[in-house]
């Protein structure tokens, strides 16, 4: 396969049309502007340049298909487009009646001399084309509006080939609501932008060609929301525009220097986006992957995500032959090694998608997958419940002796249930200190805040609780109700904000090893303390600075995030880092797949008691050698 780089490209490009194109605002001497009027008769330096670049794209891909890059026309150079269309290859052409009057006789002029096919929409019924079309395949189409694509793709969809140049006359046909995208199949949209005059060019389906020279440039994160605010002041929505810097010595090719025709490519989890060259206003308020390239910096909005920090969202920009990745979240565990949290950081990060991030885990666990069954953090027997009881109160093989009575310990003894308590080890016991007292629970009102698989609010129901349960994850709701009809999946963040039924509702509220895996421990806390009444108390679990802190931790979970895109990869490093310790391969998964795992010091937490109005806490495993976690008790102030 061919490779280009971007100055080779340049050079050929100056070589083929003569000169160079000339950045925006440089002087142009009196001889030279009388040189342009002599030359107005020939075709444009970036009419050529796109169609030169266009066949260097075509060879780059290693295959004869057509493709367009987004070093759209400049300016109104709406026929050299065209040309390039229709000259990629012999396949049939369809176009608008309605086309612009002037680029229509170039049109058909262009299709004899290529002999292409061409067929007007407008000239004939839909039922004529397809006879005149003898089976044969559409690679073009030539429309003055998106209403216009969608008619082509209704009525002729059976006999488009699979890459397909599209010249739309009024604007993107991605525009919010002008087109369906259902039309597409599994094929993508991709867009290169604007072509002046609203204009706008495209593709549609097939594959754009892989990078092969990675820059060592490491893009750390999006632009802060405050500063974007602060340099659009004049925009009054600014919800779906984001922007990230780039190397400085991509400058000279901007929007600002080439006259609106940056050559940077925008890929969204591999699928081009655009269109290219938009102002700012069109990306804020349509989104839908517009994106401009302006100074050192890519302006730009998600395509086919919600929010270009979703987990996993990676994007992807290109400038020739050079290509830059990042992810669209910051993340400071991997940036800038920060994993103890400060609540001076609070607000400044994105949320993940909570209803994904432990879902995998619980869903393994109902499969019984091995690793993920039999296990301290998820096992939900009784077995394992009457070990959590002995860990929460110290009284043993308690609802085996409620179930048997005084014939329990003969009965422990002959199933062998006091041999596998060893085993039912794997995943770590609680050294908690003080207990609680066996009839602590009994009657109490209590809330299971990302209940999981549900042990805990199983233990609690066996002790004579009144539990309502809450995930993020549907498969978590799904283990947990089994046991417990009062579940549902729920957002912690929105406990404040939208759940004013469970305010100041409940005695006795558990939160165990959620806090911490938030974008924001300390809103989360706010959260879950809003359900706490006024002598109620609230236990959480978190991280402490110790393991989770460790360099083994973090740059497994940095390779695991940065590095490994497929869940078959994921799946395989999980396997390799869990071959000596296979049984204990949820721990791993838990450690491993949490986009934020924050640890938390004693200090924080103690903070956190007198902000939202509770007693200084109690640390129940402050003696634990070489604890992982805090275990921390708080009771609100009457």
């Amino acid at each position: 396969m061919s490779r280009w780089p971007l100055k080779r490209l340049l050079s050929n490009a100056r070589a083929f049309t003569g000169s160079a194109p000339r950045p925006s605002g440089e002087n142009v001497s009196g001889e030279e502007k009388t040189a342009e009027r002599d030359n107005s008769h020939t075709e444009s330096i970036w009419g050529s340049f796109f169609r030169f670049y266009s066949s260097a794209l075509v060879e780059l891909a290693g295959q004869n298909a057509p493709s367009l890059s987004n070093l759209a026309v400049r300016g109104d150079e709406h026929s050299a487009a065209i040309r390039s269309i229709v000259e990629c290859d012999n396949k049939a052409v369809i176009a608008s009646k309605k086309l612009e009057a002037q680029l229509l006789p170039e049109l058909t002029e262009c299709a004899e001399k290529a002999k292409r096919p061409l067929h007007l929409l407008g000239s004939t019924d839909v039922a004529k084309i397809e006879e005149s079309l003898c089976g044969q395949r559409i690679s073009a189409i030539l429309t003055q509006s998106a209403e216009e694509l969608e008619q082509v793709f209704r009525s002729y969809g059976k006999y488009l080939a699979d890459q397909v140049l599209l010249y739309v006359g009024g604007g993107s046909p991605l525009a919010e609501g002008s087109m369906s995208r259902e039309l597409f199949d599994e094929r993508a949209l991709h867009s290169w932008g604007s072509l002046g005059s609203g204009a706008w060019l495209g593709q549609w389906g097939g594959q754009f060609p892989a990078s092969k020279d990675v820059l060592s440039v490491d893009i750390k994160a999006l632009v802060d929301r405050r500063t974007i605010a602060k340099e659009l002041d004049s925009l009054t929505s600014l919800e779906k525009l984001f922007a990230v810097d780039l190397p400085a010595s991509w400058e000279v090719y901007s929007d600002d220097s080439t006259g609106g025709s940056s050559p940077v490519l925008v890929f969204e989890n591999g699928e081009l986006i655009g269109p290219a060259h938009s102002d700012y206003k069109t990306i804020a308020e349509q989104g839908g992957g517009a994106y401009c390239h302006r100074a050192n910096r890519l302006w730009f909005s998600a395509a086919f995500v919600e929010n270009p920090c979703d987990v996993d969202t990676v994007y992807e920009i290109r400038l020739g032959s050079e290509s830059l990745q990042f992810t669209g979240r910051h993340n400071p565990h991997f940036e800038h090694k920060m994993v103890v949290w400060d609540d001076a950081l609070t607000k400044i990060y994105q949320p993940a998608v909570w209803s994904k991030q432990f879902d995998g885990q619980w869903k393994l666990f109902l499969e019984e997958a091995p690793g993920f069954v039999k296990h301290t953090g998820v096992d939900t027997s009784d077995e394992y419940i009457d070990d959590r009881i002995h860990e929460l109160t110290g009284v043993s093989h308690f609802l085996h002796k409620e179930k048997w009575g005084q014939l329990s310990h003969s009965i422990l003894c002959a199933n062998g249930a006091l041999e596998r308590a060893e085993r039912r080890g794997v995943g770590g016991r609680l050294f908690l200190e003080p207990k609680f007292p066996i009839d602590y629970f009994k009657g109490k009102r209590c809330l299971d805040i990302g209940c999981g698989a549900g042990r805990w609010t199983k233990t609690m129901l066996s002790l004579g609780g009144k539990v309502k349960s809450l995930d993020a994850s549907e498969s978590g709701v799904k283990s947990t109700r089994r046991f417990n009809a009062d579940v549902e999946q729920c957002n912690l963040f929105d406990l404040k904000s939208k759940r004013s039924d469970l305010h100041g509702k409940f005695d006795f509220v558990l939160c165990w090893g959620v806090v911490m895996c938030t974008h924001d421990p300390l809103v989360a806390f706010e959260n879950v303390a809003s359900t706490v009444k006024p002598g109620g108390e609230l236990y959480i679990m978190v991280y402490a600075p110790t393991y989770h802190a460790s360099e083994f931790v973090v740059s497994n979970r940095e390779h695991y995030h940065r590095e490994l895109r497929s869940p078959r990869e994921r799946t395989e490093f999980l396997k390799e880092l869990t071959k000596d310790d296979s049984d204990n391969a949820i721990n791993y998964l838990d450690m491993l797949n949490t986009e934020y795992n924050w640890t938390i010091d004693e200090h924080t937490l103690v903070g956190w008691a007198e902000r939202f109005g509770f007693e200084t806490p109690v640390f129940l495993n402050r003696n634990e050698p070489h604890k992982g976690a805090h275990h921390v008790l708080y009771r609100r102030k009457q």
